[in-house]
């Protein structure tokens, strides 16, 4: 009975040694095969184990299942069913080689027998070797650099500079080399400042090492910019690569907007741009964009194809990187081939040597897929040369489910945008018209420069509102110098056109141009240092306009209301003396009612705001029953970080329903204005300063 009993202790005690024994060796081989610790050995034994781990974290990765890699998606595509049944087949032979290592042999340090069963392994792993090769990574070099940021374009510079040298040298040291990079102010500040480095560029261009993608001034934002300036930010982008490096950019490249209008494609098509690339679409916080190469479609049917890479390309475990972005590319596209874009990025960088040796290491991976160093260019023009027919269309925006405060930050940068696009656009207009009638007054080179610095501003760190203060400080300069050469220009175009039109007539002839491309009605203000009295306006054909006085402290101005001014053309109007201007039924103002021939708004003079928006067409009151118009309201906005991009919104708000002032500024036949006055923030209210971050 004893000796049983001791048999079943020597029994249990044999079979937990062995089970802990075998735990042992499994934990030994997960040391020694999973990880990146290094062994007590010979340096090619450590080499060719590497190797062989790296082999193993691919076949894990390239066998595993799809639903894997969209673990954190809501749903997921896999256009490639087929390969379900090819990666169940080799998983059995993974399992194999992970058992065939002599894991004993190297923990006694006999590395022959190792090394022998290492080879043993790869033998089995063949198969799954070839089932790598049917795919191709692109690695495609790049920099993502911040023209300005969190620090101002003076020291970008030097991190262009610093960037473009890296990598030039890193072209001489690794022969198979290509570098990607847009934004030709980038280039500009190096011909400017560092002419050996712009030197050495030309050159690598020239040896196609080095491509040029973008083809615009600057990355810019892609939702708030006017089509004048898509335009312009291809012309003098597409003009600088062309003259400066000899190509003629068909990529357009904007990783880092925070979304881009619907009718991009449209410029991009027609500037000669085929495709596009772009990453922030991918950070959605709602919903997940479906595709990943599509044709984007313009509402005019333009369309060019566009790629979103599936990784941010600064992850620091390259091997997961890789295999992942081209297990996602396989379900998501059903193409073998995937372009990654690598390289540290934000303040310059680019690929470094550790990451290129890396990639070297990798291609000598028995199981690894197919890796080509190549450019932006390399990728596509080898999608361009499949066929095409049946990626999916996208006819919409690519709305970017974040950072939507980036369009209320700032509000004086965005004003400083659109006025001085509408300014340059029309100085452009009017000198060159001049020009065409033979008066020499275009100044080509002053108007250059004045829209690369206006383009230069239209950065998506700058006009969105999401950088440093001193950042503002500067480009507040550049748009009063912006502003100084359109004036310049569009007054003397203006004085040239006015030289060449008949202008006889009784009065004091005024000549109103219309640089919109339609017939336009508008008003006409004309500023004088002293006011002449009463006046009569008239219009070319003689009749008789109303006209108002605005008095002011600095200056008083006349007002009238042009009619059928002629697309980029002209009227002359007359400006007499009078007893009395010209009487009639423009505007008026009654109490705190404003009328014209359209409407009649009545104002609370408790609140300021509209109890009653009549249309006399419809005759009708326009505002709901029990509501009111012209409500100010004001809602809490806390983000929980980055309040320069994004928009928290509390739930909490405030009406400002009691005026402090309503009263008539303005009562004539021209224009009437009841002026509303209210405050909010006081000595009482809690002020809130930007979040730390």
């Amino acid at each position: 009975m004893n000796f049983s009993k001791n048999l079943l202790v020597l029994l249990i005690f044999l079979f937990v040694w062995q089970a802990t024994a075998q735990a042992d060796e499994n934990l030994t081989r997960a040391t020694l095969l999973f990880s990146s610790q290094k062994i007590e050995a010979p340096p090619e034994v450590q080499t060719d184990l590497n190797r062989f781990r790296i082999s193993l974290r691919v076949a894990k990765m390239l066998l595993a299942d799809t639903k894997r890699y969209f673990r954190n998606q809501p749903f997921y595509v896999d256009l490639t069913p087929q390969e379900a049944a090819k990666r169940q087949a080799l998983r059995p032979l993974y399992e194999k080689a992970v058992q065939k290592v002599n894991v004993a042999a190297a923990a006694r340090g006999d590395w022959a027998v190792f090394q022998k069963s290492l080879t043993d392994a790869r033998a089995i792993l063949k198969p799954v070797a070839a089932y790598a090769k049917k795919f191709t990574i692109y690695l495609i070099g790049q920099s993502h650099i911040d023209a300005a940021w969190l620090w101002r374009w003076r020291e970008t510079v030097d991190v262009c500079r610093n960037t473009f040298k890296t990598q030039l040298d890193l072209m001489n040291e690794f022969p198979e080399y290509k570098f990607t990079q847009s934004s030709a102010q980038f280039f500009k500040w190096m011909e400017d400042y560092y002419p050996d480095i712009f030197r050495r560029i030309q050159k690598r261009v020239k040896d196609k090492r080095w491509d040029m993608v973008g083809g615009l001034i600057i990355e810019p934002d892609c939702n708030l910019i006017g089509g004048e300036s898509w335009v312009r930010q291809h012309l003098y982008g597409k003009s600088y690569f062309r003259e400066k490096f000899g190509v003629d950019v068909d990529l357009g490249w904007d990783p880092d907007s925070f979304g881009y209008t619907w009718n991009m494609p449209q410029f991009l098509k027609r500037s000669g741009v085929r495709a596009f690339v772009t990453l922030k679409i991918n950070r959605n916080d709602t919903n997940v964009f479906p595709y990943h190469l599509f044709w984007w479609e313009a509402p005019d049917g333009s369309r060019v194809l566009t790629y979103f890479p599936f990784v941010d390309p600064d992850e620091e475990d390259y091997v997961g990187l890789l295999i992942a972005a081209l297990r996602m590319n396989l379900a998501n596209t059903g193409r073998n081939a995937v372009g990654v874009p690598f390289g540290t990025g934000d303040h310059g960088g680019g690929p470094e040597r550790e990451m290129l040796q890396t990639i070297r290491f990798f291609q000598t991976a028995e199981v690894f897929p197919k890796l080509v160093v190549g450019s932006a260019s390399d990728y596509f023009n080898t999608l361009f040369a499949s066929d095409l027919s049946q990626v999916p269309v996208w006819r919409d925006e690519l709305y970017f489910e974040l950072h939507r405060g980036t369009y209320t930050t700032h509000s004086e940068i965005k004003r400083n945008n659109r006025e001085k696009e509408i300014l340059l656009t029309n100085a452009e207009k009017i000198a060159s018209l001049a020009q065409l009638l033979g008066k020499k007054v275009y100044r080509q080179g002053m108007m250059v420069q004045a829209w690369w610095k206006y383009l230069f501003n239209q950065f998506h760190d700058i006009l969105p509102g999401s950088s440093i203060t001193p950042v503002y400080q500067d480009a507040l300069e550049d748009y009063r110098e912006v502003g100084k050469k359109g004036k310049k220009q569009l007054n003397e175009g203006l004085k040239a056109l006015t030289s060449l039109i008949r202008t006889r007539g009784k009065g004091q002839p005024v000549v109103v141009f219309n640089t919109l491309s339609w017939p336009r009605n508008g008003l006409v203000k004309i500023a004088y240092a002293k006011n002449p009295g009463p006046v009569l306006v008239r219009d070319p054909d003689g009749r008789k306009l109303l006209s108002q006085w605005v008095v002011s402290p600095k200056d008083d101005t006349l007002l009238f209301v042009a009619k059928n001014v002629p697309a980029l053309g002209y009227r002359v109007y007359f400006i007499q003396p009078a007893r009395a201007p010209e009487k009639g039924a423009g505007v008026s103002v009654s109490g705190f009612r404003l009328e014209n021939r359209f409407l009649r708004v009545s104002i609370d003079p408790k609140t300021g705001n509209w109890v009653n928006v009549f249309d006399k067409q419809t005759k009708r009151n326009l505002l709901a029953k029990g509501e009111q118009g012209n409500r100010l309201q004001l809602f809490q906005d806390i983000p929980q970080r980055n309040d320069a991009w994004n928009i928290g919104y509390t739930g909490k708000q405030w009406e400002i329903d009691r005026a402090d002032t309503v009263f008539v500024k303005e009562n004539g036949p021209v224009r009437a204005v009841i002026r509303v006055k209210k405050s909010f923030l006081g000595p009482s209210k809690q002020r809130r300063y930007p979040t730390k971050n």
